[in-house]
């Protein structure tokens, strides 16, 4: 986790910007989103700089590529991988870094099990990345090349803090239990319960030194409390966020800042 991330001293930025926009534009125009996509994902450090108009414009312009690029069906980055007799979505998402679930919502497969030799699906190099970002209330995403690659707003809870640095992804649990004390003794809300503070998902992400406790990713049963600091939990975010960022980290690979 970050409290702000750095900019980098980029001479004449504003007008620098605007004809990168000018050029972003015309390659979306003429379907070179690949390329668009990667130029502005260089400028993602050095928002700061700009105005928050443009932030705004480059925020926007961001989302649309990555929402193409990254989630579409299409293949923009890789071709489509042919998939072998016997082999599995699992199998094929771990030769890219990836987990089997993306790749599962990226191509709408319904059903992996039905694949069929030959079937072409779409594939994304991973693992990818997250930034989080504490005073902005918010986790940026990134392919491992460092491609944008989506932003979800987020709440903090205060039962274990984010000290700041990097983590990697160690563990991730469907519904899970949340234990806790009362009276001095310990009890558990179940995986499910709409009155769990974890909600759908959780993803571990170890300690750092001197922490007291293991950071981790997770739903929330208030989303009310995103974009703010509550008593439970630690990284919170809506039900729908958490699945997608479940989905998309991938454990023992997956750094998050």
């Amino acid at each position: 986790t970050q409290s702000e991330s750095a900019a980098v001293d980029v001479p004449g930025s504003q007008a620098a910007f605007h004809a990168l926009v000018a050029k972003a534009q015309e390659q979306m125009t003429t379907n070179e989103l690949p390329e668009a996509h990667l130029q502005l994902s260089r400028w993602y450090s050095s928002m700061n700089q700009l105005s928050p108009d443009r932030q705004e414009k480059l925020l926007e312009m961001l989302d649309r590529l990555a929402g193409q690029v990254v989630y579409s069906p299409i293949s923009y980055l890789d071709r489509p991988h042919v998939v072998q007799p016997g082999e599995s979505l699992d199998a094929i998402a771990a030769r890219y870094g990836v987990t089997a679930r993306l790749l599962e919502k990226i191509n709408r497969i319904s059903s992996p099990e039905a694949m069929w030799p030959g079937a072409q699906i779409k594939v994304i190099r991973g693992p990818f990345h997250a930034e989080v970002n504490l005073k902005r209330y918010e986790m940026t995403v990134f392919l491992n090349d460092g491609r944008y690659a989506g932003r979800f707003p987020i709440g903090i809870g205060s039962e274990v803090p984010a000290v700041e640095g990097e983590y990697i992804v160690t563990a991730k649990t469907y519904d899970p239990p949340y234990t806790f004390e009362t009276n001095g003794q310990l009890a558990e809300i179940r995986g499910g319960d709409p009155n769990n503070p974890l909600g759908n998902r959780l993803v571990e992400l170890g300690t750092q030194v001197g922490q007291p406790g293991e950071l981790a990713i997770h739903g929330t049963n208030n989303p009310q409390t995103i974009g703010a600091t509550a008593a439970e939990g630690c990284i919170r975010m809506q039900p729908r966020d958490a699945d997608d960022i479940y989905d998309i980290l991938s454990k023992d690979s997956s750094r998050v800042i």
